[in-house]
């Protein structure tokens, strides 16, 4: 088993949406293994990612949706790393269209740690950023 498929099938309830942002091809593989749909509008981060003029605004309003309390499963790791190029696999790198959110979030929100693997993943609960 995946220790992003653990974290999810430990902090998310069966069936229930997860906000997942994990380099592309494990975000599509962990929320396939676990029967999931991302609480992003990204079905393939790599192809929706080719679309980013159409794709970015819909992601964003969704960040803008989500609430103090929503749980996130990420690898710190990507959080200061650039956007990778297109069709390069950059082991821990995030495409623009996740970055982008990534970066929503991060802005509108405080991260606090719930659960963490040896292998540098990590589930955050959205925290409300006083005002």
């Amino acid at each position: 088993m995946l220790e992003t498929e653990a974290l999810v099938r430990r902090h998310w309830a069966l069936g229930e949406p997860a906000l997942v942002l994990l380099e592309p091809e494990l975000t599509v593989e962990t929320l396939l293994r676990t029967d999931r749909v991302n609480r992003l509008p990204i079905g393939h981060p790599e192809q929706d990612n080719l679309v980013l003029d159409e794709a970015r605004p819909r992601v964003l309003r969704a960040v803008d949706r989500l609430r103090p309390g929503t749980l996130m499963l990420v690898a710190p790791a990507s959080f200061g790393r650039p956007a990778r190029p297109i069709a390069e696999n950059t082991p821990e790198a995030l495409v623009a269209l996740q970055k982008a959110a990534l970066d929503r979030i991060r802005a509108r929100f405080g991260l606090q740690l719930v659960d963490s693997t040896p292998g540098g993943f990590a589930v955050m609960r959205l925290l409300a950023r006083p005002r």
